[in-house]
């Protein structure tokens, strides 16, 4: 099933998205050698030239740009994964932006490099957050993950997030077709595409979002 959810994002440009919610918790501990600190934007530019990173800079100064903030895994100088975090609306893909209930973080773009996998660092990445993000008044964090992606689920799973809920977008015809479970619209995610109007599958139109 993961195969062909993968193969309809790809081909036909349905996406299907599980969310998943974690209160934070502000008594969580680091543990082990790596060491879990929020980046500044000119500490980041200077880990973009490495191509294993998947990070570019323009991207990042993007996220920068709107206030997004990024939590890096450091062991020796040496950047081993990140997580971002939005207090605003953010994108997603293919024109489409995210935007959440103002008690909440929404987490996103969860990177680590692949010889450094299976040492559970991206499900400490999302603990290692919480000060910062009860700092900006919120009380839980969102995070939306493509149903395929079966790594990133069970690493959520681990920092104590649960599924709350499931979405599927798709574009067709110009137009963005979106579903969300009764679960995420009571956890307060909502897709909307800036400018453009919305079409949620219901047929109703509107610009904020659905």
């Amino acid at each position: 099933m993961r195969k062909l959810l993968k193969l309809a994002q790809r081909f036909l440009g349905l996406s299907v998205f599980r969310l998943l919610e974690r209160p934070l918790d502000l008594r969580a501990q680091q543990a082990g050698g790596v060491g879990f600190v929020e980046l500044a934007e000119d500490e980041l530019l200077g880990h973009c030239a490495d191509p294993a990173l998947e990070l570019p800079a323009a991207s990042a100064r993007g996220a920068f740009a709107r206030g997004d903030r990024c939590l890096g895994a450091l062991e020796n100088g040496r950047l081993l994964g990140y997580a971002w975090f939005a207090f605003t609306p953010t994108p997603e893909s293919g024109g489409m932006w995210i935007d959440f209930d103002a008690d909440a973080a929404y987490s996103y773009r969860h990177f680590v490099r692949p010889e450094c996998r299976g040492r559970r660092i991206a499900g400490r990445l999302l603990p290692a957050a919480d000060a910062l993000c009860a700092a900006q008044g919120r009380s839980r964090c969102l995070i939306l993950i493509h149903e395929h992606n079966a790594g990133s689920i069970r690493a959520s799973g681990r920092s104590g997030a649960r599924t709350v809920g499931h979405a599927a977008c798709l574009t067709l015809f110009g137009s963005l077709l979106c579903w969300r479970s009764p679960g995420t619209k009571r956890h307060g995610l909502r897709f909307f595409r800036p400018r453009a109007g919305f079409r949620p599958l219901s047929g109703r139109r509107t610009i904020s979002g659905a």
